[in-house]
C-alpha cells in the first residue's frame, strides 16, 4: 500500500503514521509467527463422569447426543475424557442413586 502525499500535508505527518504502521504490522507477526513441532501444546484433558439411572437404549442415545455436541463446543479448548462405569449407575434403584452420585465425586479422576 503505497501512502501518497496529499497537497499541503508535511513529511513530519505521513512519516509517524507510516511508523506506526510498520510498527503494528511486526507486532502482528510476532504474535502469529510459525510454532515449531515441539512447541506445539496439547490442550488439557477433562474427565467427564457419565451417571445413569441405568441401561436404556433412549438414554444411551441421548447420552451420545450429549457427547458429540460436548466435544464440538470443547474443541480447541480441551480434551473431554467421558468416563462410564457401573459403580456410576443406579440400576434403576433410588437408593442407588446416592451411592453412585458419591463414588463418582469421590474418584481422584
Amino acid at each position: 500500500m503505497i501512502i501518497q502525499r496529499q497537497p499541503g500535508a508535511t513529511r513530519f505527518v505521513l512519516l509517524p503514521l507510516c511508523f506506526a504502521i510498520a510498527v503494528l504490522v511486526l507486532s502482528l507477526c510476532q504474535l502469529c509467527r510459525p510454532v515449531k513441532a515441539g512447541e506445539i501444546p496439547s490442550l488439557p484433558k477433562k474427565t467427564i463422569a457419565m451417571l445413569s439411572d441405568g441401561p436404556s437404549e433412549p438414554q444411551n442415545d441421548l447420552t451420545l447426543r450429549f457427547q458429540k455436541a460436548f466435544e464440538i463446543l470443547a474443541e480447541g479448548e480441551i480434551t473431554p475424557v467421558f468416563k462410564k462405569r457401573p459403580a456410576y449407575s443406579a440400576q434403576w434403584q433410588n437408593k442407588k442413586a446416592m451411592n453412585a452420585l458419591q463414588t463418582t465425586l469421590n474418584d481422584p479422576e
